[in-house]
This record gives structure tokens, sequence and C-alpha cells, in this order.
């Protein structure tokens, strides 16, 4: 995962995550990062035909966002 932190720079540490995804292209799951000591509950869309996930974070006080790509 590559975090950008602003003016600090970008920084690529390991993550893993699991997530259940409905028919609607929609689901949830949990993003976990070993280097920030902690995990995050993510909301979850496919889109591109599957080819692309973006999820945000929704752990109260945290402001994070992403995506993968096939």
């Amino acid at each position: 995962m590559t975090l950008d932190l602003g003016g600090a720079g970008n920084f690529t540490v390991p993550a893993t995550g699991t997530s259940t995804i409905g028919s609607n292209c929609q689901g949830s799951g949990v993003l976990t990062v070993p280097a920030l000591g902690q995990s995050f509950d993510v909301d979850t869309v496919i889109v591109d035909s599957g080819k692309e996930a973006l999820w945000i974070v929704t752990n109260s006080g945290d402001n994070v966002s992403g995506y993968f790509l096939e």
C-alpha cells in the first residue's frame, strides 16, 4: 500500500485485508497496515468492469481513502 502523507511524502508499506462484495458491487472489509499498528474498517465499491476497487475508511476520526487496481 502506498500512503500519501502530504508534505511528509509517499511511503510504501505492506498491508493485508479482507472484504465482502455484494451483487450491487458494494461491500465492506478490514484493511490492516502492520507498519502503522492499525486496522481500518472500509466501505468499498467496485468500478471499471471489476478492474478497480475504491474504498474509504469508516473509523471515527480517520480520514483515509484509496483504490486498488487490477
